[in-house]
């Protein structure tokens, strides 16, 4: 409608086309209108084209949104690989034991970044609502120690303990294993950065 009252109040002379955006509150529709003057000084006309680009603009968001996500997720491997190298260049590496042990965990972290790439290229499948999860049936005890090992020595930076407690025997979830791991290793990541040291 403003696009239509600038046609009116400016004349049709220079025939110009003129769009405007409805900017969609929450939930709502993203409308466009694109108005084209079409008669003279006398008949004064126009031609009004409305195109929903709701989905279009649904489709940016959650565009942005996975890139933010996917920013997120990337500071983990790197913070846990820069804690590795530290430990390593302050002493860790001349017992080699421990260094052996280190560069299996950086191996690990290194094999997480690779599927942070590898979810950043489904961003089109995802856009496209082909997005697949690939479940089957897990551990998750393992699956948590596994998280708390990957964590362990960004936590003994802080001098926090990461402890799991024994909860019995849990029955096997399919899950999406990398997906649910990736929550989880976010989840307590967050925990040791809102924690106070030797918290």
């Amino acid at each position: 409608l403003g696009a239509a009252r600038a046609v009116h109040h400016e004349g049709t002379e220079e025939r110009e086309q003129l769009i405007d955006e409805l900017a969609p509150k929450p939930e709502g529709r993203s409308l466009r209108a694109i108005v084209a003057p079409l008669g003279g000084e006398s008949d004064p006309q126009a031609l009004i084209l409305i195109q929903d680009l709701t989905e279009l603009r649904r489709a940016e968001q959650s565009r942005r949104l996975q890139l933010t996500n996917i920013t997120h997720d990337l500071r983990t491997p790197l913070a846990s690989l820069q804690a590795l190298l530290d430990t390593l260049l302050d002493g860790a590496i001349d017992d080699s034991e421990t260094a052996r042990d280190f560069l299996g965990r950086m191996d690990v972290e290194v094999q997480g970044l690779s599927h942070l790439v590898a979810e950043f290229l489904e961003l089109s499948r995802i856009e496209l609502g082909q997005l697949t999860t690939r479940r089957a049936e897990t551990d998750l005890p393992q699956l948590l120690r596994e998280v708390a090992d990957r964590m362990e020595v960004q936590a003994r930076q802080k001098s926090v303990a990461v402890a799991l407690t024994d909860t019995g025997e849990l029955p096997q979830l399919v899950i999406d294993r990398g997906q649910i791991g990736q929550v989880l290793l976010n989840l307590l990541q967050n925990a040791l950065k809102h924690t106070r040291r030797d918290g």
